[in-house]
């Protein structure tokens, strides 16, 4: 894997143009090398929307790009690596990546922690996810609901379990700033913010037919889903013309 600049952030690919089994074969490989160091790493599975956000939120800015990893997970950040660097890349969906990891984990042993969403919903996931993975060892969980004041107990029970690695399903870009400030004190060797995907391993949300996200319109059928992300849409617009406007600087950079 290389990192490359799209604009205000990083990206990070494959070495070469590869076709999608083969770049999930890396990312793994790559994730699982964080494990063998040992030390703590910040996963982010980046999309158009986190993308827009820190364009005026500079604290998300410098967190993204001082993770250890950032994936393309949206057909708009592929698009926009592809426009600004001629790299062509596949997107990698967040939650896709999290199976694969709980795949992995299950057959090399490693501990998994479930941090964020509804008690009753992360109960679900997490029953969910043990019978898809039979082997998987959940050496814990942690609904998403607690306070400052509360943080420090869960911040104790995650390093008290010693997962190797760490899935946070807060709302973005919370989840993002709150990896970041604490990921040297618990000392997990992968974490990953992965957004609404404890929803839908609960079955409370479906994801869109493998056509929709085929073709990079998954955000829509989750727009009929949940009405509210419809405001999103503006953010997306307000994407395209920036990487458009950055495509165009950098073609005019050239005379």
């Amino acid at each position: 894997m290389h990192r490359l600049q799209i604009g205000l952030l990083p990206v990070d690919v494959p070495d070469k143009n590869r076709v999608l089994s083969e770049t999930k074969c890396e990312v793994l490989n790559t994730i699982e090398s964080f494990i063998y160091k040992n030390c703590p790493h910040q996963v982010v599975t980046l999309n158009s929307l986190m993308y827009n956000n820190s364009v005026y939120d500079i604290e998300l800015r410098k967190v993204i790009s001082s993770a250890q990893l950032v994936l393309p997970d949206s057909a708009g950040i592929v698009l926009a690596t592809y426009l600004l660097t001629g790299h062509k890349t596949k997107r990698i969906a967040g939650i896709d990546l999290m199976l694969d990891l709980c795949h992995l984990a299950e057959i090399k042993k490693y501990k998994i922690f479930l941090l964020g969403t509804r008690e009753n919903i992360l109960t679900s996931a997490v029953s969910n996810l043990k019978k898809k993975f039979p082997g998987l060892d959940v050496c814990g969980y942690h609904h998403g609901y607690f306070s400052k004041v509360n943080e420090q107990t869960v911040l104790e029970q995650i390093k008290d379990c010693k997962p190797e690695i760490l899935f946070v399903g807060l709302r973005v870009p919370e989840q993002e700033k709150w990896i970041c400030s604490h990921l040297k004190e618990l000392r997990v060797p992968v974490v990953m913010g992965v957004g609404g995907s404890f929803d839908v391993i609960a079955g409370r949300l479906k994801r869109a037919p493998e056509l929709l996200q085929a073709i990079g319109f998954e955000w829509l059928f989750r727009f009929g889903q949940q009405p509210r992300r419809i405001a999103g849409f503006g953010h997306m617009v307000m994407f395209v013309f920036y990487i458009l406007q950055k495509k165009n600087e950098k073609e005019w950079g050239r005379f």
